[in-house]
Formats: C-alpha cells, sequence, structure tokens
C-alpha cells in the first residue's frame, strides 16, 4: 500500500508531462528509428519509444530498452553505456525480475569502475542498494547505498546524496527502525528543501510524514502535514491536482489497525497547537478510515468535523471534497440531508474555477437533478421491461446451445482428465530421475574429494617422508662426523613440515573448530587461513541465532571451503568477502573477490574449479547457486539454501 501511493504521488507530479497511459509511438517516431544513423539521438529515441509500450506491451518494452544498451555498446560510450543499463535494471526491479535486474546493475558497476567518473558509481551502487533492499537482503543493501554516499559526499555530489539519504530511510523504515530512518530521511530533505526541483522535495515530505506516522513520532508528522500544504500552495499551485485529497498525505494504510489512534493523537496534537489545517486533515483522515472500515456513522461525524474546519479557514477545495463524500454516506444510509449536502455542492459552482472541479460537480448536479426527475425514470421502467423480454429470450437460445454441446463438453473433460494424469505420471518419472542424478552428482563429488586427499597425502606427506629417509640415512653413514649438524636440522625442518601438512590435510577431511566451536568459529577459521596466505578476507555472519543441524553446517562449511581453495590457488585475489545472512526460511551466501576472474562456461566444461562437486552439495541442500564472473574483474558467488523442512 505504501508503495503504491508514493509511486502514485511520483505520478502526480509527473502527470504535465507524462504521456497518457496507453500512449502508443506513432508511426513516425517508428519511421525516424529505422532511418535515422546510428548515434545516442537513436539511444535517446529507443528508450521514448519503449516507454510509451511500458503500460501494455512489456514484451515490446524491453525490446526497444535492450536495443538501447546494444547501440550503447556498439558505439562504445561509457555514459550511455551506463544509463541504459541502470534505467532497464529499474524497469526490470518494479516489474518482479529482481534477479535480472541485479544482474544488469552489476553490469553497470563493471562500467563506472572502469570510467571512474564519481557520478556513475555512486548511481551504480545506488541501484544494487535498491535491488538488494528489494531482494530482502537488506545488509548488502546498505553496504551498496553507504559506498554511495560516501562517494557523493567526496566530490560534493549533493543531489546525489540526496537520493542516497532518501534510499538508506527506506531501507531503515523497511525493517521499521524508525529512527535511524528518520534521521537519513531529514539529512535528505534539509538537502533539497531550499531547491527548485519538487519532485525531490514532494517525495521527502512523504516518506518523512510516512515514517512519523507509524513511527508514533505524531507532532513531527502534524509538522509535516503543515510544511506539505506549504509546499503544495507555492507558485505552481494547481487546484486540479494539490487539493488537500491528493496532497495531505493522510492515510498510508486504511485498514491497519493502528491508524485510528494515530489519527485521533494527530488531531489531539493539531488542536494543542491550534493548526486549523492540521485538524481539518485529520479529521478527514479519520472519516476516510471509517469509511473504509464501513463505519458510516462515525465516517459522517468525522467529516462534518473536518468541513467545519476548512470552511473556518476558508479552504474551498478541502469543503468541496468533504461535502462530495458526505453526500455519498448520507445517500447509502437513505438520509433526506443528501440533498442538502448537493445543493451547497451547487452554490460552490462560482468559487470553482478550474475545469477538473467543474466537471466533477457538474457530474453531482447530473445526479441531483435525476433524483428530482422521477416520474421520467418510470418511464424509462417500462422500456428496460421490453428489454428484458428481449434478454430472456435471449437467454433461451443460449440454453439450448449450451444444451447442445454439453456432451462434447463431458467428453473433452475426460480427454484433459486422462491427459492430465499422463502429465503427472511424466513429472514423477522426472523427479525420479533427477533424484537418481543428484545421487550420482553426489558421489562424484565424495570420489573428487577422495582423489583429492590422495594427492595432497603423496604430493606432500609421501615428498617429505621420503627426504626423511634419505636424511636419516645419511646421519647413518656419518654417525661420528662432526659435520652432520646442518643435515639434523634439515632434517627437524622437514619432520615439522610434515607434521604441517599433516594438520592441514586433517582439516580440510573433517575441521576440528567445526566439531568444537560450531559454523560461526568455522567459517572464521577459513577466513584467518585465507589471512596467513596474505589475501585480506572479511566474514561477516548475520541472524545466526542457532547452531544448524550437523548435515547442514558440514554442508556450508565444504562450499565455503571449496570456493576459498579456488580463489587462493587461482584467482590472484588481493580481497575476499564472505557473507552468511541467516532468514527464517532461508540462508544467503556471498563469496566475493576482486581477482582475475574465469570464464564460467570453460570452467563448468573441465573439472579443475570443482564446479560440479559445488554444484552438487547446493543440489543435495535444494539450494541455487549463481556465478557473477568476467575475466580481469572479479568473481562473486551466490548461494541460497532453504532452512524449512528440506534441511532440518
Amino acid at each position: 500500500m505504501r508503495q503504491l501511493l508514493l509511486g502514485l504521488l511520483l505520478w502526480i507530479f509527473h502527470l504535465s508531462a507524462a504521456p497518457p497511459a496507453q500512449a502508443q509511438p506513432d508511426a513516425a517516431q517508428l519511421r525516424q528509428l529505422q532511418e535515422m544513423p546510428a548515434d545516442t539521438n537513436k539511444i535517446n529515441l529507443l528508450w521514448k519509444v519503449g516507454m510509451k509500450y511500458r503500460r501494455y506491451d512489456l514484451d515490446s518494452c524491453f525490446h526497444y530498452f535492450y536495443a538501447s544498451i546494444q547501440l550503447a555498446d556498439e558505439l562504445q560510450n561509457p555514459e550511455f553505456q551506463i544509463w541504459t543499463r541502470l534505467k532497464t535494471a529499474l524497469i526490470e526491479n518494479d516489474d518482479g525480475d529482481l534477479r535480472t535486474g541485479l544482474s544488469i546493475s552489476h553490469e553497470a558497476l563493471r562500467l563506472a569502475k572502469k570510467t571512474q567518473e564519481p557520478e556513475y558509481l555512486v548511481e551504480s551502487y545506488n541501484s544494487l542498494g535498491i535491488a538488494y533492499r528489494d531482494l530482502a537482503i537488506p545488509d548488502s543493501s546498505f553496504y551498496y547505498h553507504n559506498l554511495a554516499e560516501q562517494i557523493a559526499q567526496q566530490n560534493g555530489l549533493t543531489e546525489k546524496l540526496w537520493m542516497c539519504y532518501l534510499n538508506l530511510g527506506i531501507l531503515f523504515n523497511n525493517t521499521q527502525d524508525y529512527d535511524k530512518a528518520s534521521g537519513y530521511l531529514e539529512k535528505g530533505y534539509n538537502h533539497v528543501k531550499e531547491s527548485d526541483n519538487r519532485i525531490q522535495r514532494g517525495v521527502s515530505l512523504f516518506w518523512l510524514a510516512e515514517n512519523y506516522f507509524y513511527g508514533d513520532d505524531l507532532e513531527k508528522y502534524v509538522q509535516i502535514v503543515n510544511d506539505w500544504h506549504d509546499f503544495m500552495s507555492e507558485k505552481a499551485y494547481n487546484p486540479a491536482l494539490d487539493s488537500p485529497q491528493h496532497g495531505s498525505l493522510m492515510v498510508f494504510d486504511p485498514a491497519a489497525p493502528e491508524v485510528e489512534g494515530k489519527l485521533k493523537k494527530a488531531i489531539q496534537i493539531a488542536v494543542e497547537q491550534k493548526s486549523s489545517l492540521a485538524i481539518a486533515l485529520q479529521y478527514q483522515s479519520l472519516g476516510f478510515h471509517y469509511a473504509a472500515a464501513n463505519r458510516t456513522t462515525d465516517a459522517i461525524d468525522a467529516y462534518e468535523k473536518a468541513l467545519v474546519a476548512y470552511n473556518n479557514i476558508n479552504i474551498i477545495y478541502g469543503a468541496y471534497e468533504i461535502l462530495s463524500r458526505l453526500y455519498k454516506l448520507h445517500k447509502t444510509e437513505g438520509n433526506p440531508e443528501a440533498l442538502t449536502y448537493l445543493e451547497q455542492f451547487s452554490a460552490m459552482r462560482d468559487s470553482l474555477q478550474n475545469a477538473e472541479q467543474l466537471h466533477n460537480i457538474n457530474e453531482l448536479e447530473v445526479q441531483y437533478e435525476t433524483e428530482k426527475k422521477n416520474q421520467q425514470i418510470a418511464e424509462r421502467t417500462r422500456e428496460r421491461n421490453s428489454l428484458l423480454i428481449s434478454s430472456t429470450l435471449l437467454g433461451l437460445l443460449l440454453l439450448l446451445s449450451v444444451l447442445f454441446f454439453r456432451n462434447r463438453l463431458v467428453t473433452n473433460r475426460k480427454l484433459a482428465q486422462n491427459e492430465s494424469a499422463l502429465q503427472q505420471q511424466k513429472i514423477r518419472q522426472l523427479e525420479q530421475d533427477q533424484q537418481l542424478l543428484r545421487y550420482s552428482a553426489l558421489i562424484d563429488g565424495q570420489e573428487m574429494e577422495r582423489r583429492r586427499i590422495a594427492k595432497d597425502l603423496h604430493d606432500s606427506i609421501g615428498g617429505s617422508l621420503s627426504a626423511i629417509k634419505s636424511h636419516l640415512t645419511a646421519v647413518e653413514e656419518q654417525v661420528e662426523d662432526l659435520q652432520t649438524q646442518p643435515l639434523f636440522e634439515r632434517t627437524k625442518t622437514i619432520v615439522n613440515h610434515t607434521f604441517e601438512d599433516v594438520r592441514r590435510i586433517s582439516l580440510d577431511l573433517m575441521p576440528r573448530v567445526l566439531e568444537l566451536m560450531g559454523l560461526a568459529e568455522a567459517i572464521e577459521d577459513i577466513g584467518a587461513r585465507l589471512r596467513q596466505r596474505g589475501i585480506d578476507c572479511k566474514v561477516e555472519i548475520i541472524d545466526l541465532q542457532q547452531e544448524p543441524p550437523r548435515h547442514l553446517s558440514i554442508n556450508i562449511y565444504r562450499i565455503i571451503q571449496e570456493l576459498c581453495n579456488n580463489i587462493f590457488k587461482h584467482a590472484q585475489a588481493k580481497n575476499v568477502l564472505i557473507q552468511l545472512i541467516f532468514q527464517p526460511k532461508q540462508l544467503d551466501i556471498l563469496v566475493e573477490d576482486d581477482g582475475i576472474g574465469f570464464d564460467f562456461v570453460a570452467a563448468s566444461r573441465s573439472s579443475q574449479l570443482g564446479l560440479s562437486s559445488l554444484q552438487s552439495r547446493v543440489n543435495f541442500l535444494k539450494g541455487k547457486i549463481d556465478f557473477d564472473s568476467v575475466p580481469d574483474e572479479g568473481t562473486a558467488v551466490f548461494v541460497q539454501i532453504p532452512l524449512g523442512e528440506e534441511n532440518t
């Protein structure tokens, strides 16, 4: 509901400039696309045409969006390569394809890093933050929005800084941390409250009011409502769009049970502050809430108090809205006062100059005149009776048609049932085959692990023991020679290295820390071993409430261990991030490095990186794994594992 209202607010701000909801590209635009040269002007036109398809034909919409990306790549224009990707990612997120939006945002970030332009970096990090917020991964969302904020501050990008603060405020609002949300939203509003950009100021006021309302800071909420009225009364004031019913920010979720108490408290605060406008707006909000809950008597009482308050301060558009609602409520209840409110409406005609308001009044007058002409309605009733007879005859014909085709429908239904049974049988067979493949892959992974251990024993310990044997033979031959002391020292060194190899292989087979200290300490141990090898590794484990089941902990450990072994052996990385986020029904794992990356298709065809073993473990846990890697630009691996009955 809140996101819907924000979308409505933005739509109101863009109304004068936006195309109609069903506007389609005309033939001239499409012909121009075919004829114009491949340059940045064509990219802009591709995007405009795509936006015109946005409301009714998503396939055509995305066709033009991705065509704009392709043309930007052909022109090798960094600005448009980044811009088209960020806009397309935003639309993909809005239409629910969050993973695609995330992937496109990562592409934009890689291009932005090549340019090192602060503005591109800020926009790309913000885009990633929004994608992770929509994916319900708040820690990653905060990480990228925070990076965007730092770059914007360092480079004096004030307008971009507003967007960073807004996104951080929305993030904490979504997690119901209203105090932190208020801090960021207030920072954002302070950046734009003196600006000429009405969209930025309006959106900031909306989110501040929403946050104060649900955060129970109703004194600030009342103040924001007054600020909103001042904002709507500026030079760009348009009564048709900016009247109180559009701009009061009054009810964010009418069905929420806590709304009534909050609004009554807001009314009390407004009375104490002697703010007549706020009193009127909150009574109007309360009436709207009661009407939505079918509490008609309470709604009428609240609206009448709002009407008195609007008349006291001579806000005619507010009174107009209240009269409309009172008329409809009294008419629903069958009260004679309904005509009284219609007559008051008629008296407002000369005071309302806006065409939209006049149109609404004319509609209500038509209703008023209709009620005064009951005799004409009675005459038309006879015409409706004639129409009813014709409809009855048509219904009889339709009934005969239904009876005629009944037997055919029964036959088709039986055929469909048989076909459904066959499909179910095929599905069960496919599930059995998939289970067998999963078990086979698991066995293959175990065999690969055994081969690796054998190779480690042969290459590390076998070679060390051979050297020890050779040295001991030499010692036996020269036992009385005082010059053998260096040989003893070298032998001792080899023995120490052999013990270290045995300990490392033993830890790889079954890490002692996992048995004794649990999963969190075991993952920290992996990070510590990477740091010992000269790689800066950061480990983040979030919301681990209790130790997972043993088989789940072992497989999670093995997955991260294998990914980190690959990083050490192949990636040439300097920095690594290991992140585990435990949610009520899902575990999200991210392992990211800044190494040389790899070609995923080529690696999948070989066994060098152990991708099949990783995939087998993830499949065994009924999870998903995604690789995002580009040569020379690093690698990010995302793993999602369900935490329901599947892995208990």
